[in-house]
């Protein structure tokens, strides 16, 4: 991660971040087990195979938390990124062989800010798109939300403020 960002800073590119958080996980696990938590785990890690490029930087954060970094992502990008890895999370429905419960649907919220040049540290990055994560969750789960700088903030070179919107 340190690498994909001194090389973006270094050379002008974009760089962008998710946060994803699996809704209601905790309830899954407290009312299919944990053997049910783990295989909605794999799956989340499976769609994130599946959807973000060999370049695209994925991990568990822990517990129900994962982040990416998006390399030579800019936010529209970021958004179409996001939302085929929502909407492929929302379609997975799969069963367990060891109790008769059906299918165990579940959904992701997720996050989008941008790295700034000036970002010291990715953190700074993650810092905003967990706002923007906890701005989807609190409009209902299962839906994206990106953080954008404030136009104010832009002018003046001000940063972090900013604000989390829909994404579009």
């Amino acid at each position: 991660a340190v690498h994909q960002i001194a090389l973006a800073r270094r050379h002008e590119r974009p760089l962008s971040v998710l946060m994803i958080d699996l809704d209601r996980f905790k309830r899954i696990n407290d009312t299919r087990g944990h053997p049910a938590g783990d295989l909605v785990l794999k799956a989340m890690a499976s769609a994130g195979q599946c959807i973000l490029r060999r370049s695209d930087i994925f991990a568990r954060l822990g517990g129900e938390e994962f982040a990416v970094l998006l390399p030579e992502t800019d936010e529209e990008r970021a958004i179409v990124i996001a939302e085929r890895l929502r909407q492929a999370v929302a379609k997975a429905r799969f069963e367990h062989d060891w109790a008769d419960q059906g299918p165990i649907p579940f959904t992701i919220s997720i996050g989008i800010a941008p790295c700034f040049k000036e970002d010291a540290a990715v953190e700074y990055a993650l810092k905003r798109a967990d706002l923007a994560l906890y701005g989807a969750k609190q409009d209902g789960r299962n839906r994206v939300k990106v953080w954008s700088r404030m136009p104010e903030a832009e002018a003046s070179g001000e940063l972090p403020d900013g604000e989390v919107r829909q994404a579009s």
